[in-house]
């Protein structure tokens, strides 16, 4: 007959998957402070002082609210990976908490 799992590889599969959880949390929290820093930095640069460069600048204008947008999306999705996580954390401890004594009793 197999022996049943040990609580230590049992909580080292919730302290991994809290693990996770709290790097994709970091990751988001992270992404979101970068794209506040991307606020702001937009050049104002007057037409003579670009002279022949208009259409590039005219393009570069674009990237720090591209960036923001792109850097708050990730943040977001890093936040919902998260909380998946956290969740698929939560509902694997209950459940081996609600089936510990049942479970003992198979072997």
């Amino acid at each position: 007959m197999a022996k049943p799992p040990s609580e230590e590889k049992i909580r080292a599969s919730l302290d991994k998957l809290s693990d996770a959880s709290n790097k994709w949390l970091d990751a988001s929290t992270n992404l979101t402070s970068a794209a506040m820093k991307t606020l702001g930095h937009e050049a104002n640069i007057s037409e003579g002082e670009v002279g022949l460069f208009t259409d590039f600048y005219n393009e570069y204008k674009k990237i720090p609210g591209y960036a923001y947008f792109r850097m708050t999306e990730g943040a977001e999705v890093c936040k919902l990976m998260s909380t998946g996580l956290k969740n698929g954390h939560d509902l694997y401890q209950k459940q081996e908490e609600d089936n510990r004594a049942a479970f003992n009793a198979l072997y």
